[in-house]
């Protein structure tokens, strides 16, 4: 969970502060995040071979399935990195609402993580439930943005390609919350 975190954390940082060091930093981060999805699945698939309780042998199709998710989280703080880059070298130009709508966008993710953690370490059902309201928050507000988009392509305030970034920079985001949701 803290290495997934830390991925988008750099992945988001990189497209408000242009950085590409933090860019290079979440291509890393995916890599281990890779890495451990295999090494943890194959010490999941040996538990299984083992003689475990009814309850441990349920539990291990749950556990691959959280890993599956948080190496997802992996891959779309890259795609985000990505997008950033595009961003950087072609000097494209947000709006100061487009850049307060990620902004909006990415401290709903933030605190699902903050949830997620707490859900984990205290086996807390609240946390896991406001888990889930900041999915919902997330659904809605990229449904929101992809409006208030649009409207800002038809009054000529915002730029195509870098409407296309906005747009897949906040699915990214969203992809993010529907794979921790289920975490």
């Amino acid at each position: 969970l803290n290495i997934a975190n830390k991925c988008v954390t750099h992945a988001t940082s990189s497209f408000f502060e242009n950085d590409f060091k933090k860019i290079e930093k979440v291509i890393d981060l995916e890599t281990v995040t890779d890495n451990l999805q295999s090494e943890i699945t194959q010490y999941i698939v040996e538990l299984s071979q083992r003689n475990l309780t009814a309850h441990q042998s349920k539990s291990l199709p749950v556990l691959i399935h959280n890993v599956n998710d948080l190496e997802r989280i992996g891959d779309h703080s890259q795609n985000m990195a990505e997008l950033t880059r595009r961003k950087i070298e072609e000097k494209m130009i947000f709006s100061d609402q487009a850049i307060s709508e990620v902004n909006v966008m990415w401290d709903q993710v933030r605190m699902m993580f903050q949830e997620a953690e707490k859900a984990l370490k205290d086996n807390d059902v609240d946390a896991a439930k406001k888990m889930l309201e900041h999915e919902e928050q997330i659904n809605t507000l990229q449904d929101e943005y992809k409006r208030t988009h649009i409207e800002r392509l038809n009054e000529g305030n915002c730029q195509l390609n870098s409407g296309f970034i906005f747009l897949e920079f906040i699915d990214n985001l969203e992809k993010i919350g529907e794979d921790r949701k289920s975490t």
